[in-house]
């Protein structure tokens, strides 16, 4: 009986032991679980932080690029004005335009296509008040149309995607200024063959000079760093990895916006 009590009183201890020991490890497990969790929270919480300090640079570049552009509006008419009807000829307003929608987003395009031809007719009365509706349409198209095409073509070639962008925006803002000029800005006397004349008969030469003269600018700026590289190069994985957050987070500031 005796050995019998014994060997229960240490079977009895073996257990509280066992049970000692899986308690002590149920606890570290929490806590090590809690501390991982408190860790995440806070890492993902230090991201987010970095995330929207991003978003308020491009933001703020982005609108700085934008009201440059809105002033060039003013100006680069103003010096082709200079030539007997260089602003029919060259279309210098459209220069900013495309620029704008190119570099910083629809957003921005068609805020510039808005703004920087109001601002020109307020300032230097060009274009005059009766084209100036035509006008306003045509150039919120330019802005809007490249932004979008250039957020969303990705040929993997930085030029292609720019004369994707900006010939299809230069297409589709004649199309539908013409349209709108002949209903509702020339009761009914607007003809296509007016139409062709006066937006790529006459505006050949300010044409060529864009497709020749925009996707140039866009590269210098890339290369320069004013802008985000489209296709950045591969310098170390850090690097990398921060020029892609940035890129991504100036494509969501622009969305929100």
């Amino acid at each position: 009986m005796k050995n019998q009590s014994e060997q229960n009183i240490g079977q009895t201890t073996e257990l509280q032991y066992a049970v000692t020991t899986a308690e002590t490890a149920d606890a570290e497990t929490k806590t090590t679980a809690a501390t991982d969790e408190a860790a995440n929270a806070q890492s993902s919480e230090e991201q987010r932080k970095n995330k929207r300090k991003i978003q308020a640079k491009a933001a703020t570049k982005n609108t700085v690029i934008a009201a440059l552009f809105s002033a060039l509006c003013i100006v680069l008419p103003m010096a082709f004005h200079a030539v007997p009807q260089g602003g029919l000829i060259f279309c210098p307003m459209h220069i900013p335009v495309l620029l704008a929608g190119l570099i910083c987003g629809w957003q921005y395009g068609l805020v510039v296509g808005i703004v920087g031809p109001t601002l020109s007719m307020l300032t230097t009365g060009m274009p005059p008040l009766a084209t100036l509706p035509s006008m306003l349409i045509e150039c919120a198209v330019y802005g809007l149309v490249s932004g979008l095409l250039m957020k969303f073509v990705r040929t993997g070639h930085v030029y292609a995607d720019m004369y994707v962008s900006l010939i299809v925006a230069m297409i589709a803002g004649r199309i539908i200024g013409g349209i709108c000029k002949a209903l509702f800005f020339t009761d009914g006397e607007y003809t296509i063959a007016a139409w062709a004349t006066a937006y790529f008969v006459k505006a050949l030469p300010g044409i060529v000079m864009h497709l020749a003269l925009i996707p140039s600018v866009v590269f210098a700026l890339m290369k320069a760093r004013v802008t985000e590289e489209r296709y950045p190069k591969i310098k170390n994985d850090g690097q990398n990895d921060s020029s892609s957050v940035q890129s991504q987070t100036c494509n969501e500031t622009g969305e929100r916006r």
